[in-house]
């Protein structure tokens, strides 16, 4: 039997890949319906539902989800108009490199208070995903 402090041998490391392998490729799977599921629903102006769907991803980290999730803030689609919440959002999106949440960020920023872009940016520093 092997303790956790030996290397793990030749016969296991092939299998050790491949399950990571798999674990990686059901969640991008997965988080691609997703996100494909959001999307529908929002082209379907069913607002309420593509907010569910990018909510759920957004928390988990999901870049893009989070840029749509600001734009639907930023809109009041599906959900009161929040420009802090759109700020926040669109923050945490273009942290992951999301070009088009900086774009959006900074439309959204032109609109606000000193004060209010200051929450939005503590809310952002604030942030993590769900676990």
């Amino acid at each position: 039997m092997r303790t956790t402090s030996q290397p793990l041998n030749n016969e296991t490391k092939p299998l050790t890949f491949l399950l990571v392998l798999t674990v990686l490729f059901l969640f991008t799977s997965s988080c691609s319906d997703n996100i494909q599921n959001a999307h529908d629903a929002y082209n379907k102006k069913d607002y309420k539902e593509a907010h569910k769907l990018f909510l759920s991803l957004a928390t988990d980290g999901v870049a893009q989800a989070q840029n749509n999730l600001g734009w639907m803030y930023c809109k009041g689609q599906g959900v009161p108009q929040d420009d802090v919440l759109a700020h926040m959002w669109f923050n945490l999106s273009s942290s992951q490199g999301i070009t088009t949440a900086i774009k959006n960020r900074n439309i959204v920023e032109k609109k606000m208070t000193k004060q209010q872009i200051n929450k939005a940016q503590e809310l952002a520093r604030n942030w993590k995903p769900k676990e």
